[in-house]
């Protein structure tokens, strides 16, 4: 069965998210600069228009800068949905720009993606660049998947217990 989200898209020049291919789990989301780009472009004396403005604009992150980049999208997910924000692999492996985010199932605002660079040099984010992807999970969040939370004193062991990072191995 298909789910169909909603997608609103506040700003005119808002992409909707796209699958980069056919069997992507993540769903490629783009930077709306247009909201930054409007004061800028109001504020200076502009031979083009504002279209043509946006075409070219851009902001930088600079090494270790955390941001939050607009998207323009506001999303209704189901009760028992989530949204995962992750890093594209291409930017953080070439670039070091980590994205992180949950947007829960109840949050209407717009989707605004955390980004911090992680890299030595600074990173130029263009209006309609993708900066990060969105996996869209079912969570055990409703009255039919109810999960509960309790306070113990002490858990099963496990084969593994507390090892943690790296504990089972690279093979």
């Amino acid at each position: 069965m298909n789910e169909k989200i909603k997608i609103y898209r506040s700003s005119k020049y808002a992409l909707l998210p796209q699958k980069g291919s056919s069997h992507a789990v993540g769903w490629d989301i783009r930077a709306d600069l247009s909201s930054l780009a409007l004061e800028e472009y109001n504020n200076g004396v502009r031979n083009v228009s504002f279209d043509e403005f946006l075409i070219d604009f851009s902001i930088i992150i600079k090494p270790h800068e955390i941001r939050v980049i607009p998207t323009g999208l506001h999303v209704e997910l189901e009760p028992d949905m989530e949204m995962d924000i992750k890093s594209r692999s291409g930017l953080f492996s070439r670039e070091g720009l980590l994205a992180i985010g949950t947007i829960d199932p109840d949050y209407r605002g717009e989707i605004g993606i955390m980004v911090i660079n992680l890299g030595k040099k600074d990173i130029q984010i263009r209006h309609g660049e993708r900066i990060a992807q969105a996996v869209i999970r079912k969570v055990y969040n409703n009255d039919s998947l109810f999960v509960e939370v309790y306070d113990f004193s002490n858990l099963k062991e496990t084969d593994r217990g507390k090892n943690g990072f790296g504990s089972t191995g690279k093979k």
